[in-house]
């Protein structure tokens, strides 16, 4: 009779297991857009400081220094930002 008792909660832990595999997904599934739309635009703004800086003379060295100095300060906003996101999402919870 236990047996047939805990039916029910293993049931339900287990749609609350499924329910928040889901949502994990669905979220991974945003980050992973969101990310490709980021890279994109990141992109497309290094090329065109990358074209802002070759046209005012800077030599092909000093420009791919920029470019690294670049990227580097866009990657630690971007992980600054998505790091507080997270955060708030999971004092949300």
């Amino acid at each position: 009779m236990a047996e047939h008792d805990a039916g029910p909660d293993i049931s339900e832990g287990m749609h609350s297991l499924l329910d928040s595999s889901r949502s994990t997904s669905e979220a991974f599934t945003i980050i992973a857009n969101e990310l490709i739309e980021v890279k994109a635009m990141l992109m497309a703004l290094i090329d065109l400081q990358k074209s802002a800086l070759y046209a005012s003379g800077v030599n092909e060295g000093e420009l791919e220094t920029h470019v690294r100095n670049l990227i580097d300060g866009y990657r630690r906003r971007y992980l600054r930002g998505l790091e507080g996101q997270v955060r708030e999402a999971a004092e949300e919870q």
